[in-house]
């Protein structure tokens, strides 16, 4: 029985270890079996539009300021003071309307005194001519005198001759021929010195008369008018004011010729200035008193700034200008040359600035291109690029995925 018991407890683990292990083995076998699960690849959902290839032309934004060629800064040209004034800032005023007048009674005075001087002048130019003309004649007689006194020493000297007048006779006619002569040289001393007085008194003549214009301009002066059609931008003078020569008074500009400067970027200097050169105008539009207003890009300027980045260009209104005042700052869409061969993009179909994805065969197929500006039409901002690989008709991929690799899987479906 002890021998029995033994090969018992030796036999019995093995055959109960090999029990469960068939157990364990039929339940795996009669397991039921499931089908293999297929791992779909995922495709996502995007956005596409159709791409066109054309010739289109990129716009660009500026910022500008309204100013104007024709403005005038006008000054004092007298030492008066204010006594009227009629200029208000803001108003429009007409050519040769009166802005202010200053006191022009000092100016008054002057003039006469000029006009004074002239008469005086011109009287004794009157003078000397008359005095010419008496002096000629009387050099006539003069001479005259003289020819007889010589006639008389003549007669003297043959009586002499004869015995029949005494030497003091001879001396005497002698003595007068020498006076005759020496009046007559003194009247022709005097005619010989006409011509230079007369000229000497057309010149203070001269001189006064520019003197009594002077005088007269002043006085015209003292009235400040407007130099033409213009807007008062600024009084900086009232009633009472003593103002010296040069002090500013009135600052006004005409509306008509009111143009807005904009700073060009260099990176565009070079198609601008191309355009310019063939004659192409280049427009830009702006909004003004709630309007829309066309602009054409008149110039550049001749002058930069060290510290700029571009050029100042100066665009004129093609129709009347807008009641704009000076120094308002606006917005500008200048519309630059055409390019060829370029497609409009929303901004977030632009992957890296220089590539896009289009639709085919249910793929993200990426193209490179190259960015040649943007063009904002209808308050909406399109980026302009071209590449070889764009074709029109094309769908292209609008919708920025995160994960965007050429051969991700796509659909525009719901």
């Amino acid at each position: 029985m002890r021998t029995t018991s033994r090969h018992i407890r030796i036999i019995l683990p093995p055959a109960l270890l090999a029990l469960a292990l068939a157990g364990a083995y039929a339940l795996y076998a009669t397991h039921p079996q499931s089908a293999a699960r297929q791992v779909e690849e995922r495709a996502w959902r995007v956005s596409v539009e159709p791409l066109r290839i054309a010739s289109l032309a990129p716009t660009l934004t500026l910022y500008g300021q309204v100013e104007s060629p024709r403005a005038a800064r006008l000054k004092s040209a007298l030492a008066a003071e204010v006594v009227a004034l009629s200029a208000r800032e803001g108003r429009a005023v007409n050519r040769g309307e009166v802005l202010l007048r200053l006191d022009e009674r000092d100016r008054r005075l002057a003039l006469r005194r000029r006009e004074a001087e002239v008469r005086e002048i011109a009287a004794q130019l009157d003078s000397e001519r008359r005095r010419a003309a008496r002096d000629r004649a009387a050099l006539e007689r003069e001479r005259a005198l003289l020819e007889l006194a010589r006639q008389s020493l003549a007669r003297s000297r043959d009586l002499a001759a004869r015995q029949l007048a005494s030497d003091a006779a001879v001396d005497e006619a002698q003595s007068a021929v020498e006076r005759q002569a020496l009046a007559v040289q003194l009247r022709e001393a005097e005619l010989a010195d006409a011509p230079t007085r007369l000229k000497a008194l057309q010149a203070r003549l001269r001189r006064a008369e520019a003197e009594r214009e002077q005088a007269a301009l002043d006085l015209s002066r003292a009235v400040v008018k407007a130099p033409f059609p213009a807007v008062v931008s600024r009084v900086e003078v009232a009633v009472g004011d003593r103002v010296a020569v040069g002090t500013p008074l009135v600052r006004l500009f005409d509306p008509e010729a009111l143009e807005i400067r904009a700073q060009i970027p260099a990176d565009r200097l070079g198609a601008v200035r191309a355009a310019l050169a063939a004659g192409r105008p280049l427009r830009a539009t702006l909004a003004a008193d709630g309007a829309p207003r066309t602009a054409v890009l008149d110039r550049l300027a001749a002058e930069v700034d060290p510290q700029s980045g571009g050029v100042d260009g100066l665009f004129r209104f093609t129709a009347s200008a807008p009641a704009l005042p000076l120094g308002q700052f606006v917005d500008l869409l200048l519309e630059l040359p055409p390019q060829a061969g370029v497609a409009a993009i929303p901004p977030q179909a632009l992957h890296g600035l220089e590539r896009v994805y289009v639709l085919r065969e249910g793929r993200m197929r990426g193209v490179d291109v190259s960015l040649v500006g943007e063009r904002r039409v209808g308050g909406k901002t399109r980026l302009l690029v071209r590449g070889a690989g764009l074709r029109s008709g094309d769908r292209l991929i609008t919708t920025p995925l995160p994960n965007a690799i050429d051969g991700l899987k796509v659909t525009t479906g719901p």
